[in-house]
């Protein structure tokens, strides 16, 4: 949605005697043909005695014309307008196939039209010379122009200067400097030399912070006047160009003159007649404001945050006082601005080490057992070193000397410190048979490029060891230390089994002779120029963390860095972890369980922070601008669902009676086929099933029966769904459920507004376990729940339950998840009957040829008596609110369907107007790539809504749609 800015712009001539003004002319009111909306405007002058005369020079801008009667001592112009700010491609044009490289020749009738924006001023010998090093070879019109903007801004320093005038071109070349007019109006007759039509444009530049800072964007919301040079491209039209940023204007600039000649553009313009030695004060001030709040990334503001930190440390207290040992953690996917060239493990890597620094210090980093494995962060409690050395820890993406010969002085050094013969530690080599086979395979590929991988992941040269690997196990004895042997190995040579999983993997335990007592080694590998430490499984901390400062101390001793890999360490109250998954396009990470506030609130927002510094973000969109869904969800485990299932089974009813719950959070794949369905998305009998496994756990008070037999039931019936019981009775994981309706947010403090509520849900529901049976939704479950009044008036439902309870959970902690999820279209009003689309929720249907998407259609002002809703010449069945005059429905449609909207007057038959909606990338525009920022997607989204376009003439009054299955859904793939 936009953001409605105000703009006030204050100028002031202030006289020290009385002087008669001439006729001033005022260019500052925003020019017809810019692109930014105006929705109110202002001009306000002093004196107060004139008249003023508005009227449009020869280029289509506004000029006022003030006439003054009466000497004064003081002139002033006040201009305050309300602008709406909303995201836009600055690339989204189409050139004409003539001028599609440059250079081109304008057609003779466009080339006479064009002359004033063709003259030449003189030129000295230093632009000249600048005009000889713009290449002339053929090239891509865009690619031309961003070229030449680019590198004048590069070439030109910008200075605030106050002088009145522009520079000539041969001045600001020979100062390198000069301010936006200057280097505007230089651009314009550089375009222009090189045959390309160019304008000098003044205006207000509006900069809005972003909501998630950049270090490249504006530290606070500006405004000022401005000015940059536009050059005309068939096709396309007037492209801004703004030298001073090196960018192509975009939404915040919003042009007040656009004129062949900057003496045609200047803002005021005038004389006054005054006896010698007047003296004038001048003085001016632009100020700007945001009216409608921050936006969906960082909608949080401080002073609702304190708030909610202290909602949140109040609903600790009484889970301790109430005995609820409550401990929440979380996934979340966080999407790489660009390829790291590691499949994200570079980046996963870069995150952990900024998160160990922060979080803990003195950490393990573990690489995991193989190249597709977690990374992963352990720490002591205690605040106790496991690793002291960061710096032996080799980074993923720096390689280090790694070959057989360091791999046989580590491991044979570990085997030294661990109090054993440095000649256990034997060489370890890849089968000669398999590569034979290998090699002979190889010559049957019709392509060279085929890959074939012949040594598995070592680094190791052909007849060099893989690997060296040492037998290595604990002693039985109580002293608690470390055993080897001699593996006799009837080949003479150890041989790795086949394949490419990491040495420590591939032993051939199977070919060791029954009578070997240590059947379990640690390895050292060299693999992507690394060397790999691959530790055997360990069943006590204490042996572990003895095995580790063996390995430390060793690489520090001969200065290698090296990866730890193989088992990590074993479950242990000591120590936490923090683990870090690469998937396509995405770093999962997982956050240890907590069970203070505090700490949950210091993880998540440190979390964020690093993840942002290192190129990672939440933000992944279709190429349509859609939000799509980055996964994630959040852990809940301790006591409450273990001592008392009554929390368990309250949990469960509620999420089923609230689908706000599942669908306000969640991303766009929801249904069935979804990632994590909902109880009644599924099977048409599960909730009858459930009611009845849910009807066998123990009522509080009851003595805690067993809960095995219904986890079973649920996960029969339910499986992995929203609410996740697989690792309720896990060993490692006892009492932990996973919610997994929780899509990624873009904020910390949205991560925060999540795991608060489905505490305070928690903290209620051991106090007061609901009770009765589950609703059933029926079809409006994916009717009315995918539209975005019904799922917010659903989830208004549940902060009101809250509240009652005692928590106050405000709605304004949640408007950016509302936002996210059903981000706003478009809107337009006609005769007092206003329309605004916004996008639904639309269920996953696999991998379906024709992609559909659902719009939610929102009327106020409108009188069902008297107007019909028509989409396409179909009539949309709407819904009253409860609100006078306002109605919703939703539209569902392919998503290559152009839709138009009529508002129809039943008296007079005819549309009173309406607006269209294209399908993706209106005009054949392409969209492979999807957009690279938030901005980029709200600009796809909002380009395909039109303003204007109804259907024309005597319409045909649409027929009532028949009620069917989904009577809030208007589906045009029926017609």
């Amino acid at each position: 949605m936009a953001v409605l800015t105000k703009l006030t712009h204050v100028t002031r001539y202030v006289y020290d005697r009385p002087v008669l003004l001439s006729p001033q002319l005022v260019r500052l009111r925003p020019a017809p043909h810019g692109r930014t909306k105006i929705s109110a405007y202002a001009l306000k002058v002093a004196p107060e005695r004139h008249v003023l005369h508005w009227q449009q020079d020869p280029h289509g801008n506004w000029l006022a014309r003030l006439i003054f009667s009466e000497p004064t001592t003081e002139f002033s112009v006040i201009v305050d307008l309300l602008a709406e700010i909303a995201p836009r491609n600055p690339f989204d044009f189409f050139i004409d196939e003539t001028a599609a490289d440059w250079p081109f020749a304008y057609a003779p009738d466009l080339a006479r039209d064009l002359a004033p924006f063709l003259a030449l001023e003189g030129e000295g010998e230093l632009f000249a010379a600048y005009l000889a090093t713009i290449p002339r070879e053929r090239m891509p019109t865009t690619d031309f122009l961003v070229g030449v903007n680019r590198a004048l801004h590069g070439h030109v320093a910008y200075e605030a200067r106050l002088q009145p005038g522009v520079q000539s071109p041969e001045e600001t070349l020979a100062r390198r400097a000069g301010s936006c007019r200057d280097s505007g109006w230089l651009l314009v007759q550089l375009l222009r030399r090189l045959g390309v039509a160019a304008r000098f444009v003044s205006g207000y530049l509006i900069q809005l912070r972003a909501d998630v800072e950049t270090p490249d964007g504006p530290a606070a919301d500006s405004a000022d006047l401005h000015a940059w040079a536009e050059a005309y491209i068939p096709g396309a039209g007037w492209i801004g160009l703004d030298p001073t940023s090196g960018l192509l204007a975009g939404e915040g600039h919003i042009p007040l003159a656009a004129t062949p000649h900057y003496r045609s553009a200047a803002p005021i313009s005038g004389v006054y007649g005054a006896p010698a030695g007047t003296e004038t004060d001048f003085s001016f001030r632009i100020e700007v404001a945001r009216l409608d709040g921050p936006g969906a990334s960082r909608p949080i503001p401080d002073a609702a945050w304190v708030r909610l930190d202290r909602l949140g440390a109040a609903v600790d207290a009484e889970l301790q006082a109430g005995g609820a040992r409550l401990a929440t953690a979380g996934e979340f996917a966080f999407v790489p601005a660009e390829d790291d060239g590691a499949g994200g493990r570079g980046l996963a890597d870069d995150l952990l080490r900024r998160l160990a620094i922060r979080l803990a210090p003195g950490g393990l980093l573990h690489h995991g057992g193989g190249p597709d494995w977690a990374l992963s962060l352990h720490w002591r409690h205690d605040g106790k070193p496991i690793w002291r050395n960061p710096d032996l820890t080799a980074p993923e993406r720096q390689p280090a000397p790694a070959d057989a010969e360091t791999a046989c002085a580590l491991a044979r050094g570990i085997a030294r410190r661990l109090g054993l013969s440095r000649r256990l530690a034997i060489p370890a080599y890849e089968d000669p048979i398999h590569l034979a086979e290998a090699e002979e395979s190889a010559g049957r590929f019709e392509t060279p490029e085929a890959p074939v991988h012949l040594a598995g992941l070592s680094d190791a040269g052909p007849g060099a060891p893989a690997a060296y690997v040492l037998p290595l196990g604990r002693c039985p004895a109580a002293d608690g230390g470390w055993q080897s042997e001699a593996w006799h190995l009837r080949r003479g040579r150890l041989y790795l089994v086949p394949g490419e999983a990491p040495a420590g993997l591939r032993l051939p335990l199977a070919a060791l002779p029954a009578e070997d007592v240590v059947r379990t080694a640690l390895s050292v590998e060299p693999h992507g120029g690394r060397l790999c430490v691959f530790l055997p499984p360990v069943d006590d901390a204490d042996g572990y963390l003895t095995l580790l400062a063996a390995v430390e101390a060793t690489a520090e001793d001969l200065s290698l860095p090296v990866h730890v890999g193989g088992h990590p360490p074993p479950a242990d109250p000591r120590f936490a972890v923090l683990r870090a998954t690469p998937e396509a396009g995405a770093v999962v990470i997982g956050l240890p369980p907590a069970a203070a506030w505090t700490e949950v609130v210091t993880v998540a927002t440190v979390l964020y922070e690093e993840a942002r510094s290192c190129g990672l973000g939440t933000e992944r969109f279709a190429p349509d601008g859609r939000a799509a869904s980055a996964g994630g969800c959040l852990l809940a485990g301790g006591n409450p669902f273990i001592e008392r299932p009554d929390v368990l089974r309250s949990l469960v009813l509620y999420v089923q009676r609230h689908p706000s719950l599942s669908y306000l959070f969640f991303g766009p794949s929801i249904g069935s086929a979804g990632r994590a369905p909902r109880l009644d998305e599924g099977r048409p009998d599960a909730l009858s099933e459930l009611e009845i496994a849910l009807s066998r756990l123990p009522a509080p008070g009851e003595a805690t029966g067993p809960i095995k037999p219904f986890v079973g039931d649920f996960l029969a019936i339910a499986g992995r769904g929203e609410i996740d019981l697989g690792s309720l009775l896990s060993p490692d994981g006892a009492g932990v459920i996973a919610c997994r309706a929780l899509a990624t947010p873009l904020d910390a403090r949205l991560a925060l507004a999540q795991h608060l509520l489905f505490r305070a849900l928690i903290a209620w529901f051991w106090r007061e376990p609901q009770q009765g049976c589950f609703t059933r939704h029926g079809t409006a479950l994916l009717d009315r729940f995918l539209l975005e009044h019904f799922v917010w008036r659903d989830f208004l439902d549940v902060l009101a339950d809250l509240e009652r309870a005692g928590y106050a959970v405000e709605p304004l902690w949640y408007e950016a998840q509302r936002e996210a999820r059903f981000p706003y279209v478009g809107g337009v009003e006609r005769q007092g009957v206003s329309l605004e689309l916004r996008g639904a929720l639309e269920p996953w249907r696999g991998d379906a040829a024709r992609p559909v998407e659902r719009l939610q259609v929102r009327v106020a002002g409108f009188d069902a008596a008297r107007y019909v809703l028509a989409c396409n010449g179909r009539r949309v069945p709407l819904v009253d609110t409860g609100h006078a005059g306002i109605h919703v429905g939703g539209v569902r449609f392919p998503a290559d369907l152009p839709l138009i909207f009529d508002i129809v007057d039943r008296r007079s038959m005819r549309s009173l107007g309406g607006a269209g909606y294209s399908p993706a990338f209106p005009g054949g525009q392409p969209g492979d790539a999807p957009p690279v920022n938030a901005r980029e997607a709200a600009a796809r989204r909002l380009a395909r809504f039109q303003e204007i376009g109804h259907t024309p003439g005597i319409v045909a009054l649409p027929s009532e749609e028949p009620p069917g299955e989904f009577p809030t859904t208007l589906d045009l793939r029926r017609y």
